[in-house]
C-alpha cells in the first residue's frame, strides 16, 4: 500500500472488489474473506494501526487482529450478543498476546456481566457474528409420525445449546449413493435422506461440517422425539 499506490482507498477497494468476484468464482465463501491494507516494507498494520494521515480511511483490524484472537480485541458473546472486550489470554498458565487457530487458551473478558455467561456460548467476531440460515443434509429418523413439510417448527439442538428453528424449504430428497432422488419434494417421511433449508430468530454458532464437525452436525427433536440428524452443507445468511 506504500510507494505509488500512497495507501490509496480507491486502489485497495478496486483491488478488494475484483479480488472478492474471483475468489467467490473459485469456490470460496465470502465470509471467509478478510481484505486488509498493510505494508511489507514498513510492517505497517501487521500488528499496529497505521497512523498515518494518508491512511485515517481505514478502519479495520490489523493483519494479526484478523487472523488471530489478540487482547484488547472486541468480541461478541453469543446468542446473546453482548459486546465484551478480551482483557488477557494465558496458554499452559502462561500469558500470551494473542491465539491462533487451533490453540487452547484461557480467556479473560471485561466489559460483561458474569451472568451473560452461559454454557454453550460462543465468543464470536463483532464484524461476523453467527448464522440465521443455513442449509443441511439431514436423516430422518423412525419415529417421524407426520412429514416434514415447508414450515415445520422443530428444536434444533448443537453442542449444548438448543434453539426452535423452522423448515423453510425442501431442497431435495437423496438417493443411497447421495444422488438427488427428487427435488422440491412436498415432504420428507421417516428413514429418508434430503436437503433442507432451516432458519433460526437467534443467531447459532454454527460452521460447516467440512471445515468444522464438533459445530456442524446437529439433530432435529419436537416433544422428546428425535425427527433427524443432520450436518451444515452450506451457510446461507
Amino acid at each position: 500500500m506504500n510507494l505509488q499506490v500512497n495507501w490509496s482507498q480507491a486502489r485497495f477497494e478496486y483491488i478488494q472488489t475484483t479480488l472478492r468476484a474471483f475468489l467467490q468464482q473459485s469456490g470460496f465463501k465470502l465470509d471467509q474473506l478478510w481484505f486488509v491494507p498493510v505494508s511489507g516494507l514498513s510492517g505497517t498494520n501487521l500488528i499496529a494501526p497505521p497512523d498515518l494521515a494518508d491512511a485515517a480511511w481505514y478502519s479495520g483490524p490489523t493483519l494479526v487482529q484478523a487472523i488471530a484472537l489478540s487482547t484488547g480485541d472486541t468480541v461478541l458473546l453469543m446468542p446473546g450478543g453482548v459486546r465484551a472486550t478480551i482483557k488477557a489470554i494465558e496458554m499452559n498458565g502462561l500469558p500470551v498476546l494473542l491465539a491462533s487457530a487451533g490453540d487452547n487458551v484461557d480467556v479473560g473478558l471485561a466489559g460483561l456481566d458474569p451472568s451473560a455467561l452461559h454454557v454453550g456460548g460462543l465468543l464470536c467476531s463483532v464484524v461476523s457474528p453467527m448464522v440465521r440460515k443455513f442449509e443441511a443434509q439431514i436423516m430422518t429418523m423412525p419415529g417421524v409420525e407426520v412429514p416434514l413439510v415447508k414450515g415445520t417448527c422443530v428444536t434444533l439442538h448443537i453442542h449444548s445449546v438448543d434453539e426452535p428453528v423452522h423448515v423453510t424449504r425442501l431442497v431435495s430428497t437423496l438417493k443411497k449413493s447421495g444422488q438427488v432422488d427428487k427435488k422440491k419434494p412436498r415432504c420428507i417421511t421417516r428413514n429418508s435422506s434430503a436437503v433442507v433449508q432451516i432458519s433460526s430468530q437467534r443467531p447459532l454458532g454454527l460452521e460447516l461440517f467440512s471445515e468444522f464437525r464438533n459445530l456442524g452436525r446437529f439433530t432435529l427433536r419436537d416433544r422428546g422425539v428425535t425427527l433427524a440428524a443432520g450436518i451444515v452443507s452450506e451457510i446461507l445468511l
